[in-house]
């Protein structure tokens, strides 16, 4: 009976006891641990596609941002082959640094092509603009000073037989079969002066216009192919770590390492203790240092993890801390301030039923 007293006293005790350290307003830390994935905080990505397409992107890591992309077509059946200044992998490269370039047969093809048809037709032009030969000019010249002379005569004769006409010396058939002839040599005059221009000028003036077209636009033809090769040129537009992959339609992505960024799930009950003062704490895999990492922000979206609801949050680390690879997987761990002794023992029974 005594024994049974004693332990209905402990217990209402600890009963008592249990309650009151509920009731009293006492926090304790909070923490949790969780994944994270190391992403480097901006990548350029070099890829094609099944359709002939080569495709650029920088995405920006932090802010989830792809901040440049670009697209290159080439023509179904072309040759393109892919040439890297260096052959080995996770090398350094600069901000517009070369790594490598594209060559499509195709379009050095047609640049030989116009390039050929430009010399082409800039040897038509010289040739029409310095005339014939001079010999042709000489025999024009003398045709034209022939038939300014033999209209000169015809017109004497003309005014002569005028003034007859008038004195009904000779008939109007006569006069008139002169006055013709007058007229006819004036057409034969300009007949032979268009034919001098011709041989000495060379083609007419609007053929000379047509060729001057054709120069132009074969000269522009060759200005777009030039610019389309200059972007064939492989420029990072980054700093950072060159790796080549042969590994789906990858081609080689550049990692800029000079700050990362760390991904993590998070189960989605946790996203109302998140605040920008949090700490977070990374596990390097190989050794036991701890390294300090910003907290950065949260994705608007909820995504499933470990058959789990969870949402990504992104953590910054500084660029001077070291020992990071993209894609490397840490253990971190969040600590997310203090909770009620209450709301941490409801934690606990929330997570075993």
């Amino acid at each position: 009976m005594f024994i049974n007293l004693v332990k209905i006293t402990i217990a209402t005790i600890a009963l008592l006891a249990i309650i009151i350290f509920l009731i009293l307003p006492i926090n304790l830390p909070y923490s949790i641990e969780v994944p994270g994935k190391v992403l480097p905080q901006k990548e350029w990505i070099l890829s094609k596609t099944d359709n002939g397409m080569i495709v650029t992107q920088l995405i920006n890591n932090i802010t989830g941002i792809n901040e440049d992309f670009f697209v290159t077509q080439f023509e179904r059946g072309d040759a393109v082959q892919f040439e890297f200044f260096k052959s080995e992998n996770y090398f350094s490269v600069s901000k517009n640094d070369t790594i490598g370039i594209i060559h499509s047969n195709e379009i050095n093809r047609r640049l030989v092509q116009l390039q050929g048809k430009l010399a082409e037709t800039k040897a038509s032009l010289k040739s029409n603009l310095t005339g014939n030969k001079s010999s042709i000019i000489k025999a024009a010249k003398e045709k034209l000073a022939f038939e300014i002379e033999k209209s000169t005569e015809q017109k004497k004769i003309l005014a002569r037989l005028k003034a007859m006409h008038e004195k009904n010396l000779i008939s109007t058939e006569e006069y008139e079969i002169a006055q013709n002839e007058s007229n006819l040599n004036d057409i034969n005059i300009s007949i032979a002066e268009a034919q001098f221009e011709a041989v000495k000028t060379g083609e007419k003036p609007e053929q000379i216009q047509i060729i001057n077209s054709q120069i132009f636009s074969i000269e522009n033809e060759i200005i777009i192919l030039e610019k389309r090769l200059r972007n064939f040129m492989i420029i990072s537009p980054i700093d950072g770590t060159v790796n080549q992959i042969a590994k789906n339609d990858t081609i080689l992505f550049v990692a800029d390492t000079s700050g990362y960024v760390i991904v993590m799930p998070i189960n989605i009950r946790e996203k109302e203790y998140l605040a920008k003062d949090i700490s977070i704490d990374l596990q390097l895999p190989y050794n036991k240092n701890i390294i300090e990492a910003k907290y950065f922000g949260m994705d608007n979206k909820v995504q499933i993890f470990n058959h789990t609801q969870v949402v990504m949050i992104k953590a910054i680390v500084d660029k001077n801390k070291l020992g990071f690879l993209p894609g490397m997987y840490l253990q971190c761990t969040l600590h997310l301030g203090s909770i009620s002794i209450k709301e941490r023992i409801n934690k606990i029974f929330r997570s075993i039923f």
